[in-house]
């Protein structure tokens, strides 16, 4: 079956507008369908944790002719991370060399300003649409209120980590899917802008309180708040199960944070109100029905939110997608899109576990700081040859299973320089030699 011109595309969220726009300027005709209400009626306060964007989502969005306009209105530029100790000491660590960001944008404040940018190009949204599922054999979109024919039209399923299209392929012969859930949830805090509506905290890095197995993190916004996330265990002895009234949580977080906790002006009303979620990843194969139906962000591979990518991968896979379908790729445009696709977005998956573990437990760890700081100065002497993994999967349109290999390859270049004892005491005293810049060569080339 050839891929239609006519899209419908469920879900009203960052990733199903931009390829909704993105379709339309190449010819298509599209639909939005979304199950939330309008939300510049009646704006609703977000749950979720703060969207990190960096060049992979901006690439997309720089299609829309967006970019700047979110950089300067919308979000805050971080260049790296500051680590808070349990002395209450602080240390910044910088995502980079050369001064890049990621920027913390608020979810509601993209989302309506890709809603407006859609309906000034004459794209028809269609609220409190709650779909169902989809039904093959009769060619029908089923809503909670309607129905819809989809004969001659092709779905893009963009309604996100809890996806009911994708649950309308489980009945698939040949369909496989994972659901992995962490066995910790996260719950959100704000801390409020000072007297003066400035930043409480340094404005222009991600703040991290790593607790060995639990932390916090906090994530500035365009209005001098920020946005803080406990990461715990649901059981166990540093566990939400332990914090389930005002004076526990209190004490805990005296304990463990007190800094960021004389920062959080109404820490009793917040612990009352503000819920506690689950995480977990989601991955499946494959991702379409012919070309009736394909499976894009979230709905096609949910991650944990620890590399700062769920937002970049699903508008990078906007931007493959459009790249495919201009191309002129149309009898097996879904299904080959996906065969290109997953690899990476499966790189991506363990990538942000991994990172969970990296913000939590390994920045505190000697070892693992150590090689952070000969990394480093690597980075200084060899500045063309040398990039870190993360400048791979942040600062570039690298594949990410292709950032995710050369990381290994990174790792085992840096435990073999340490095992030289000679070389790492030149290296991390400023004592290098010729002959040490010789081996280092050999090393890294």
């Amino acid at each position: 079956m050839k891929a239609c011109n006519e899209y419908i595309i469920v879900g009203g969220g960052p990733v199903g507008l931009s390829v909704s726009m993105l379709l339309l300027r190449k010819g298509h005709s599209v639909k939005v369908y979304d199950k939330r209400k309008d939300p510049r009626i009646n704006s609703e306060s977000g749950r979720s944790i703060n969207l990190a964007l960096s060049n992979r989502g901006f690439k997309t969005l720089a299609l829309l002719g967006l970019e700047e306009i979110i950089k300067s209105q919308h979000a805050v530029s971080m260049s790296g991370r500051t680590i808070h100790s349990n002395s209450n000491q602080t240390n910044f660590q910088p995502y980079s060399e050369n001064n890049e960001c990621i920027y913390s944008v608020s979810r509601s404040e993209l989302n309506i300003l890709l809603l407006d940018e859609a309906e000034k190009s004459g794209i028809e949204i269609v609220f409190n649409a709650k779909c169902l599922n989809f039904v093959d054999s009769k060619e029908t979109l089923v809503f909670e209120e309607f129905e819809i024919s989809t004969n001659g039209k092709s779905i893009l399923a963009c309604d996100g980590a809890f996806s009911p299209l994708r649950n309308s392929l489980k009945i698939l012969s040949g369909f496989s899917h994972k659901e992995t859930k962490l066995d910790y949830g996260y719950q959100e805090f704000t801390i409020p802008p000072d007297d003066n509506s400035g930043w409480q905290l340094e404005k222009h890095s991600l703040h991290i309180w790593p607790r060995k197995d639990f932390m916090l993190i906090a994530l500035p916004n365009t209005d001098g708040s920020f946005t803080c996330t406990l990461f715990l265990r649901l059981a166990g002895e540093h566990a939400f199960e332990n914090i389930k009234d005002i004076n526990s949580a209190k004490s805990f977080f005296i304990r463990y944070f007190p800094d960021a906790y004389y920062l959080i002006k109404d820490f009793d009303q917040q612990i009352k109100d503000n819920p506690i979620s689950a995480l977990f990843m989601e991955t499946c194969s494959p991702w379409n029905l012919d070309n009736k139906l394909l499976l894009l962000g979230d709905a096609a591979h949910a991650i944990v939110p620890f590399y700062g990518q769920g937002l970049n991968a699903g508008l990078e896979d906007v931007d493959l997608f459009i790249e495919a379908v201009e191309n002129g790729l149309t009898e097996n445009l879904f299904s080959s899109f996906q065969k290109q696709r997953k690899p990476d977005t499966d790189a991506i998956g363990e990538l942000a576990l991994h990172n969970f573990i990296e913000m939590r437990d390994l920045v505190t760890d000697d070892i693992f700081m150590l090689k952070k700081k000969i990394e480093h100065r690597i980075k200084e002497l060899f500045p063309s040859k040398w990039k870190t993994q993360y400048e791979q999967v942040t600062f570039s349109s690298l594949p990410y299973l292709k950032a995710q290999r050369n990381g290994r390859e990174n790792d085992k270049k840096l435990t073999l320089i340490l095992e030289n004892e000679i070389l790492t005491d030149h290296l991390l005293n400023n004592k290098i030699t010729e002959q040490d810049m010789y081996l280092l060569s050999s090393i890294i080339m």
